[in-house]
């Protein structure tokens, strides 16, 4: 998360983080690259790619995940903060992977 906190460091004040959500890539290993996005709410997710994928659709896969979990999060029974126990999350994040 440090890197993603210091590439939204680098952005602020830019017109960049008004205009893309998507951070890209923030941390790489032998194992994989990490992406991250984060909104105007302080939320952050964080994607693994896992090896030497080139990721083209990172954007689209961000969006899909946002969107399902902002459906799960305006859900009465939400907590901030907490585990997602929600079966159309997991399904839209198990999409991400074919």
């Amino acid at each position: 998360m440090d890197a993603v906190e210091a590439k939204l460091a680098a952005l602020r004040g830019t017109s960049a983080v008004s205009g893309s959500r998507y951070l890209g890539e923030c941390h790489r290993t032998h194992d994989g690259a990490w992406h991250a996005y984060a909104n105007a709410c302080g939320t952050r997710i964080v994607l693994e790619y896992a090896g030497e994928v080139e990721v083209k659709d990172a954007n689209e896969d961000f969006d899909v995940v946002a969107e399902a979990y902002a459906r799960v999060m305006s859900g009465p029974f939400a907590e901030e903060g907490g585990r997602i126990e929600s079966a159309a999350f997991a399904r839209a994040v198990a999409s991400l992977g074919g």
